[in-house]
């Protein structure tokens, strides 16, 4: 049995025992919020607009465009995982995705965020946490996105937020006015560059392969 079967089984379990017409009306508008990190860019600037919590909203930003680089400019172009909706004919309650499933750009969004927000102040991360759950649970019961996704997401969006987090706080020692932003533009341009010529490769090889 792989991975994508129990996946699959999950996702039929959600669909039979926990689909009702609340959380079909719910469960869209929930994930709306994570829709390019929406909620969380909003959030992040807030707090940057704040001298107090500027070094707070930074490192979230620094965060999710690290999250936006590896996950969606390179896993998913390497990766190129079918989402579960064009495996199986569903109706779905919003519009088709285009991009492959892997991995869960709402989820790793989220949870980079609330980890930074955790490691600052416990009580505003815990709600951050359990905003991100929601979202990352709206993916798998709206059938765009299958569990194990999810499940890569929640850990590497974890980690995201320590790293960078850990980078600000060795900054923010060194009396660093702006925290983690120089960790990051250090590195953001290779990401770009080396996911550019991954989507260049993935191409050439699949018109090699049509011909």
């Amino acid at each position: 049995m792989n991975i994508t079967t129990l996946d699959f089984q999950v996702l039929d379990w959600i669909q039979l025992h926990l689909q009702c017409a609340f959380l079909d009306w719910l469960m869209p508008k929930i994930t709306v919020l994570g829709n390019g990190g929406v909620i969380w860019i909003i959030i992040a600037v807030v707090l940057v607009c704040h001298r107090k919590t500027r070094c707070i909203g930074l490192t979230m930003g620094t965060g999710m465009l690290c999250g936006l680089a590896l996950g969606n400019g390179i896993l998913k172009n390497l990766v190129q995982r079918d989402r579960p909706c064009w495996i199986r004919s569903v109706e779905l309650l919003i519009a088709m995705p285009e991009d492959y499933s892997f991995p869960l750009g709402h989820t790793l969004s989220s949870f980079i965020a609330a980890t930074v927000l955790f490691q600052y102040n416990r009580k505003a991360g815990i709600a951050a946490y359990a905003l991100a759950i929601s979202i990352a649970f709206s993916r798998i019961y709206l059938y765009v996105h299958f569990p194990s996704d999810v499940l890569f997401a929640v850990a590497f969006g974890i980690l995201i937020g320590i790293l960078v987090n850990h980078a600000g706080k060795k900054d923010d020692a060194k009396n660093a006015k702006i925290p983690s932003i120089f960790f990051f533009e250090k590195y953001l341009r290779k990401y770009l560059i080396f996911s550019f010529k991954c989507i260049i490769i993935k191409k050439v090889i699949i018109r090699h392969r049509t011909k």
